[in-house]
């Protein structure tokens, strides 16, 4: 995809590159998920690939209703917000577990990215007190044609969950909902807050 014009592929590596250098971020350097949804939504605002799709990003954990609202208009068709949280230096207190857990339970969550000091993971669930991701860095050929991906849409998948206990979770990560009515999004808010809550004591 980075071959394309760059506003076809908003999102490839050339333009994620181009644009961590105003972060303080150069190719080959560790960016982080609070410094990549930063990313993220700028080169959405940039190119809209996908019209009435919008990106907010919240990266201290504060979630700013007067922000979120200026999202939602007519045009808008879904909004994507991404908030980043810090909890701690170097290890998680065992006391925010359920509240990462709880994360995982809101409605229309899309994900969260973090990880280990060693390389970034993205979380989709959890099992008990396990996080099940996949691994951004396993890669394969593009397909050539949307058809083949019934063919070969096994090899796109693990045989079995991939689980991370949450005690060994990066103390930096951000998680995603996506929503398409602003009045659920601002109930997501309080579960965010309430989480936040939690993680603070």
């Amino acid at each position: 995809m980075d071959n394309l014009i760059e506003a076809q592929a908003a999102f490839s590596i050339a333009n994620i590159a181009e644009t961590g250098v105003k972060y303080g971020r150069h190719p080959g350097e560790w960016y982080g998920p609070l410094i990549m949804m930063q990313i993220f939504e700028e080169l959405n605002e940039k190119y809209k690939p996908f019209p009435g799709l919008e990106i907010v990003v919240f990266p201290e954990g504060v979630i700013y209703v007067d922000k979120l609202r200026k999202k939602f208009n007519s045009k808008t068709k879904s909004v994507i917000v991404l908030v980043g949280f810090r909890l701690g230096l170097k290890r998680i207190n065992s006391e925010y577990y359920p509240a990462i857990i709880r994360m995982m339970e809101m409605q229309n969550f899309i994900g969260m990215s973090g990880g280990q000091d060693d390389g970034a993971l993205y979380f989709i669930g959890y099992q008990n007190d396990r996080l099940i991701f996949l691994d951004p860095h396993v890669t394969q050929p593009a397909i050539p044609y949307l058809e083949d991906l019934w063919t070969d849409h096994l090899t796109y998948h693990y045989p079995t969950p991939l689980l991370l206990p949450v005690s060994r979770l990066n103390t930096c990560f951000a998680i995603g909902v996506i929503r398409a009515d602003g009045r659920i999004l601002f109930e997501d808010e309080g579960r965010v807050r309430e989480v936040r809550e939690g993680c603070e004591g």
